[in-house]
């Protein structure tokens, strides 16, 4: 015997070894990944207030929503898949356990008549096929979970390389609207959906003699940008399989099953306003009031600490957002000199890049930011407010905080305003701000 062939018969041995006690191995596994992913649940809602928090400061972490939430379809798809099989491979376990007290079924004890047994005879030929065929759900089942994993990055994979694609075209001057930039963005989306087809139609293009030639080079080039040599052999061997062919394409119902589910809402009380956060006349908003909402302060909303305000100044907190706020700076302030240089470093092993501006003068700094805001109580105007630069604690953002005197109002109901000076199209307007109410005790 040749030494490839001793080889390759050591190793079927020990994967059929394998494969044969491969059950506990899925139950241990199985129970890990559902432990891991129930823990990570919370955390993982959590990452999204900060994706959300850094999208006001660059333009380029608004595409994170892209990755989070594929991979949140991902995590709850795998979430659903995995309870499944150890529902599945428990039901199986319990067959074995009842058959080796009961052995076969005997339908001759059961005495069913007629129709009845004629269609449960054929129904069940033996109890031993019921535990076979419950040994194969359970073992595609758990493959099937990660194609189904895999399926759904390597979508998000796709879509990431499209918002890329057309990206570079803006770069190289194309804009949106030119024939070629049209031509080009319509020949990679139809590149993209003949990937998409063949992968759900179980490789219908490959098996068309003639389009083969076209199509090699966009299932290659696809195939890398969704990381396929992960998951191919798993594909593949899958849809060798009757069984494994139906579940390979309801990948895409099942997908958009899960997405439907993490969508649901049920939604009541009738005779509220359907748009709460705008009538703020109307309205307490508690997302104003750090005392109240604590981690769930509106990130781009001006806050004060509590409704009720005991002493005679009112705490009041303006946050500070990059991306709506620069370019206002720069109209009103054309000289001004920023405090620190935006983009890319390296500090730690390497440094690279500066960081702190020296020409930047932190009173011209806080002067200029002034600007932008205007504070009203009561439809009164406070026109000197004592803002000071702040890093809010609570929020975990920078802005400008002020204590505002209140001494000379009623013990009553009060609303402070704060409108916001800002860049509209090629003009700087001031644009009414919320309404947040409060009682001075």
């Amino acid at each position: 015997m040749k030494s490839d062939e001793r080889k390759g018969s050591k190793l079927s041995d020990w994967l059929d070894t394998i494969q044969r006690d491969s059950w506990q191995l899925e139950l241990i596994l199985s129970g890990f990944v559902i432990f891991l992913l129930l823990a990570g649940l919370e955390p993982y809602a959590e990452l999204y207030v900060h994706i959300d928090k850094l999208s006001n400061s660059d333009d380029w972490v608004q595409y994170l929503d892209i990755p989070y939430h594929t991979f949140r379809i991902a995590y709850y798809s795998m979430m659903i898949a995995v309870m499944l099989h150890v529902f599945l491979r428990g039901l199986w376990i319990s067959t074995i356990g009842l058959r080796s007290v009961s052995g076969d079924i005997d339908w001759d004890t059961i005495k069913a008549r007629g129709r009845f047994d004629k269609f449960l005879r054929k129904e069940i030929p033996s109890f031993d096929s019921y535990i076979e065929r419950l040994e194969t759900y359970c073992s595609i089942s758990f493959s099937y979970t990660f194609l189904l994993f895999f399926s759904i990055i390597a979508t998000g994979c796709v879509l990431a390389s499209f918002i890329l694609f057309t990206s570079l075209l803006k770069l190289m001057g194309m804009s949106q609207g030119e024939p070629l930039a049209e031509f080009l963005v319509g020949t990679y989306v139809i590149c993209s959906l003949l990937y998409f087809i063949d992968f759900i139609s179980l490789g219908w293009l490959k098996r068309i003699k003639y389009v083969g030639y076209i199509y090699y080079p966009i299932y290659r080039y696809f195939g890398f940008i969704t990381f396929a040599s992960l998951y191919r052999p798993l594909y593949y061997n899958l849809i060798d399989h009757k069984l494994g062919r139906r579940l390979a394409i309801m990948i895409l119902p099942i997908g958009l099953a899960v997405v439907v589910l993490m969508s649901l809402q049920y939604i009541t009380d009738a005779y509220m306003p359907s748009e709460l956060p705008t009538h703020t006349e109307q309205a307490y908003l508690f997302d104003s009031y750090e005392d109240i909402a604590l981690g769930d302060v509106t990130e781009d909303r001006p806050s004060i600490r509590s409704q009720i305000v005991k002493d005679n100044y009112l705490p009041l907190f303006v946050p500070y957002l990059p991306i709506p706020h620069d370019e206002t700076i720069k109209r009103i302030c054309p000289e001004l000199e920023p405090g620190y240089d935006t983009g890319v470093k390296l500090r730690g092993g390497i440094s690279a890049g500066r960081i702190i501006n020296k020409l930047a003068d932190p009173s011209e700094l806080l002067d200029c930011m002034k600007q932008l805001w205007r504070v009203s109580i009561d439809d009164s105007l406070y026109g000197d407010v004592n803002f000071r630069f702040y890093e809010h604690p609570l929020r975990d953002q920078n802005g400008l905080f002020a204590m505002i005197p209140i001494h000379h109002l009623d013990n009553n109901e009060h609303f402070v305003k704060i409108d916001r000076y800002r860049l509209s199209q090629d003009s700087v307007q001031w644009f009414d701000g919320r309404h947040i109410w409060f009682y001075k005790d």
